[in-house]
């Protein structure tokens, strides 16, 4: 009996799994593209996000645009930096 509840509980996040609704990516390429990373959080009901990028990006101040459109529309995020990128 316990064998058989243990073998239904390992099937269940593979059942569970085929109901959640995944976003389709959307990929924005033009001018001032970065400025509308909020809108497209809020399209998809997103109030928290985790903006990842590495410690050259953010040097260079190319996060500045997505932070300010994040903070100008109420979305939180946490800025991550702490990642190695190839070289």
């Amino acid at each position: 009996m316990l064998y058989v509840l243990r073998k239904f509980i390992r099937k269940i996040p593979g059942k569970v799994i085929k109901f959640v609704p995944l976003p389709n990516p959307e990929i924005i390429s033009e001018f001032g593209a970065s400025s509308k990373v909020a809108l497209i959080c809020k399209k998809y009901g997103f109030k928290r996000v985790l903006f990842v990028t590495d410690k050259t990006l953010f040097s260079l101040g190319l996060n500045s645009k997505i932070e300010k459109s994040l903070k100008d529309n109420g979305i939180e995020y946490s800025l991550f930096t702490d990642i190695s990128s190839e070289p």
